[in-house]
């Protein structure tokens, strides 16, 4: 790999991470470089060399900007919901339901009429997240096969991690959960000619 074609950004941040952007950027945090054993620091590195040799950054940014809008509609029902529960109180029940209804309706015919492609606003957040976690894979694989593996698996169990975020979290996440990418990892991990 002819490592002129990339540069080393170093972001001021007490983050434990790197990222790789368009334009043939690596980035890494000033805590990752003071704090990682060299070791560690190069198989984060190699991770993210890995998003570069597959296109996955550029890819990244494309998926940025098809996902806006989604993401837009996604904030816009939040807060519509919220402001809904607020206007619901001192409302007869019936006139709720018969706007849901309405609703509904409506929805139903305004699919039908654009083939369902509003819907693909909804799922495309849940589309893109899948196609992160599955990147992040290959770029562990890349690593892990330059030989980093088990110093990534050391980064990887080095930070505390919280489990059970959520189903909807965990579906809109970019990462896999640590577990998973230890698990992708392991036949890396263990010893040859077994």
């Amino acid at each position: 790999m002819d490592g002129s074609r990339y540069q080393l950004w170093i972001e001021e941040s007490e983050e434990l991470t790197a990222s790789g952007a368009g334009g043939h950027l690596v980035i890494v945090t000033r805590h990752a470089l003071e704090s990682l054993p060299t070791s560690q620091l190069a198989a984060v590195l190699a991770h993210e060399l890995g998003h570069h040799t597959a296109g996955h950054s550029w890819a990244q940014l494309l998926s940025w900007w098809y996902t806006l809008p989604g993401r837009l509609a996604r904030r816009a029902l939040a807060a519509m919901a919220r402001s809904g529960r607020r206007a619901v109180k001192g409302v007869p029940a019936y006139a709720v339901v018969g706007s849901a209804v309405l609703v509904a309706l409506l929805s139903y015919q305004a699919l039908a009429l654009t083939f369902g492609l509003p819907l693909l606003l909804v799922a495309l957040p849940f589309l893109v997240a899948a196609v992160g976690r599955r990147t992040e894979l290959r770029a562990d694989r890349h690593a892990a096969a330059l030989g980093f593996g088990p110093q990534l698996a050391r980064v990887l169990t080095a930070e505390p991690y919280e489990d059970g975020p959520g189903l909807l979290r965990l579906l809109l996440s970019p990462h896999p959960h640590p577990r998973t990418r230890l698990h992708h990892l392991q036949r890396y991990l263990e010893p040859r000619g077994r």
